[in-house]
């Protein structure tokens, strides 16, 4: 196993008049608030005040002092933000035409000069290619370019195949886009194809600017890595090209941006923690490294007061919460934004981990402290991963665009929004959470090609629209002893929005009954389950089943159609609930969810310790090394007392020293746990 380092740090935010000696005097402040990573913003507009003037006096500076200091940089490339003097774009942080080729070449001559000028500073540790990369790209002439390009591609350069989709018939894939309203996906009759090849588009389009900005640092500098951090990662961002899994192939790891004001308002507040654990959980699955090399590349540090979603000002808890939740999914760096603040503008004198007289806070001084633990135990850290995954969540690439075209809304409780499918995943995730277990995400090309391990768990939330591929692979995964859980319209149609018999026959083998029927309800109902005298909550989609061959009927429409039905195919188990199940936990969870779902599950694994009495308010988080287990208590409630047990007999003590407690194989062992605390034990095997 590979040794790291967990290590703790902050953006320096350089404002446009901040003097060398200002810098200096922050990575001053930094080291001495045991902070070992500073991530930094290079901005165009900063380096280059007028065209061909160049000025990095405060960069260097913050590098020299983090070389001098021990500390790390990682400077975050702003090619896409063109500068004020060319009066592309209304401020700093926003994106240009970069499909334009002479604005483009442009932007890639500044990386070039980043790059040589700091290439070879001891304290520079890895670029970042693009802050929170994401883009709403407009129909402009050399966007649609651009689109022609991607088509010709996609569809081997044969229209007559294009033209068998779309509703408007071109001659040539130069026609494409000279009508007033290309790219629109605003009109409901409007060819789903059409829309959805610009949603394909756009991701495309990202990753390929991604991958220009690579291959130019590359040019120059070859011996760091790079990585990107994109953002609302719980929420469907394929409208603005964002699908982490693509990203993931064009850098070397994964960071993510962690801003509950921003990232978590589709949770409910009390589930904020549990958001910051999802975003590291799909970092940590979806990262390239092959050691699972991820970054918590940016977390919020500071108070909001205008700018973000919600205002909010984290407390000492909230952080120390956030970052032991990131730390136990396995992240390798915590990265706050922001260590200073802005001075000005959007997000002026908000986010900062440094109050308004330039001292640390109380939010500092405790990602401080949790710094400093790491510190004293580094030996204990350095070599102790998270457990696998106990469940797996499919995130459905096809079924998330679907979603944008069909979608309505955006609220939480309103079953069609357009986050629907993200917001099934996220109901899956806190489901999960809630049952203790450990959770990994895969999406749909990933399990076509790499499959996952014999007997896993897979759950497949709001998987309305899936590849034919993907279909064979679950009812692989099946027939070799896995277990699959689907819910709602699962495979109804293919990722271009057309009904799918091909995929109908093979669903309907794998959950043994055909699907008869599809409906709709506005108003609750419930599914009557066979054999108990409980029932399950309904919500939006009635599906009705029919010619039940193999399957086991668990539960039913209220007239007695068949809708939850259990298979068994091969070694595995297939189990299909007829209502959208996992999208309705997110917004109002309930226990007869919860505990349908256990019932449904295969034991969890006991090669692990485990938390007996887990639920939304009470987590354990573990990381496993050798011959020992660093048990993270999370506790977000009153007084509790959390339950453990232990598949090997062993030494259980507080971190930070104290009374040794005795652990016997298969027993349980009870730990005191006051509110709002975390408390960190080590289990010695």
């Amino acid at each position: 196993m590979v040794q790291r380092r967990i290590e703790i740090g902050s953006q320096l935010y350089i404002n446009k008049y901040d003097t060398p000696k200002q810098v200096r005097r922050w990575v001053e402040q930094m080291k001495q608030c045991d902070l070992s990573v500073i991530r930094l913003f290079v901005q165009w507009g900063h380096v280059e005040p007028k065209e061909g003037v160049y000025d990095f006096a405060a960069y260097d500076a913050c590098f020299d002092a983090a070389a001098s200091a021990g500390m790390k940089v990682v400077p975050t490339l702003m090619a896409v933000s063109p500068p004020g003097w060319m009066r592309a774009t209304g401020g700093s942080q926003d994106v240009g035409n970069i499909d334009c080729p002479a604005f483009w070449e442009k932007a890639l001559r500044y990386v070039d000069r980043v790059v040589e000028r700091y290439r070879s500073s001891p304290s520079l540790h890895s670029w970042i290619l693009w802050n929170e990369p994401s883009r709403t790209i407009k129909p402009v002439p050399h966007s649609i370019a651009a689109f022609r390009e991607y088509l010709r591609q996609a569809y081997g350069d044969d229209i007559a195949r294009l033209n068998r989709l779309y509703h408007r018939q071109y001659d040539s894939f130069d026609q494409i886009g000279q009508d007033a309203d290309a790219g629109s996906t605003s009109l409901e009759f409007k060819g789903y194809v059409e829309k959805l090849d610009w949603i394909r588009f756009t991701g495309h389009n990202l990753c390929r600017k991604l991958s220009d900005i690579r291959r130019r640092i590359a040019d120059i500098d070859r011996d760091h890595p790079v990585h990107v951090n994109p953002h609302s990662v719980a929420q469907n961002r394929l409208s603005s090209g964002q699908w982490v899994w693509d990203e993931a192939k064009v850098v070397d790891f994964l960071g993510c941006s962690s801003h509950p004001v921003w990232h978590s308002t589709r949770f409910a507040p009390e589930r904020v923690d549990h958001s910051v654990a999802y975003f590291a959980d799909i970092m940590r699955s979806a990262t390239p490294d092959k050691n699972g090399l991820f970054w918590v590349t940016e977390l919020q540090g500071g108070s909001t007061l205008f700018s973000s979603m919600r205002s909010y000002s984290p407390s000492p808890a909230d952080i120390t919460h956030w970052m032991w939740e990131s730390i136990g999914s396995g992240a390798s760096a915590v990265v706050f934004w922001c260590f200073n603040t802005r001075s000005g503008g959007y997000e002026g004198g908000e986010w900062g981990l440094l109050d308004h007289r330039q001292e640390p806070s109380e939010r500092l001084l405790a990602a401080q402290s949790v710094a400093r633990t790491l510190r004293r135990h580094q030996e204990l850290f350095s070599d102790a991963r998270p457990r696998r995954p106990d469940i797996w969540l499919l995130c459905s690439e096809s079924s998330f665009a679907l979603g944008l075209v069909e979608g309505k809304g955006y609220a939480t409780d309103d079953p069609r929004n357009e986050q629907m499918n993200a917001d099934a995943v996220a109901g899956a995730y806190l489901m999960c959470a809630d049952l203790g277990l450990e959770i990994g995400f895969i999406d749909e090309q990933t399990l076509r090609s790499s499959g996952l391990p014999a007997g896993a768990v897979l759950l497949a939330p709001s998987c309305t629209a899936l590849a034919d591929q993907t279909v064979a692979a679950m009812k692989k995964l099946v027939e070799t002893g896995g277990t699959l859980i689907a819910d709602g319209l699962i495979g109804f149609k293919d990722p271009d929005g057309f009904i799918s018999p091909d995929n109908k026959q093979a669903l309907d083998d794998i959950f043994g009954a055909e699907l008869a029927d599809a409906g709709g309800m506005d108003v609750p109902f419930t599914l009557p389950l066979a054999g108990r005298r409980s029932r399950l909550d309904g919500w939006f989609t009635r599906c009705a089943m029919a010619n039940v061959r193999r399957a086991k009927v668990l539960g039913t429409l209220e007239d007695g159609r068949p809708a939850v039905v259990k298979n068994s195919l091969g070694k595995g188990v297939a189990v299909r609930i007829g209502t959208t199940f996992f999208q309705r936990y997110l917004s109002k969870p309930t226990k007869s969810h919860l505990a349908f779902l256990k019932s449904m599950l295969p034991p969890a694994s006991q090669a692990t310790v485990r938390l007996a009495n887990p639920s939304s308010r009470l987590r354990l988080r573990v990381l496993s090394g050798p011959g020992h287990d660093v048990l993270i208590f999370l506790n977000r409630g009153g007084p509790a007392r959390a339950t453990i047990r232990s598949p090997r007999a062993g030494e259980l003590r507080p971190l930070d020293g104290g009374k040794a407690v005795a652990v016997r194989k298969g027993a349980a062992a009870s730990v005191a746990l006051a509110r709002d605390e975390v408390k960190l034990m080590v289990l010695k095997r």
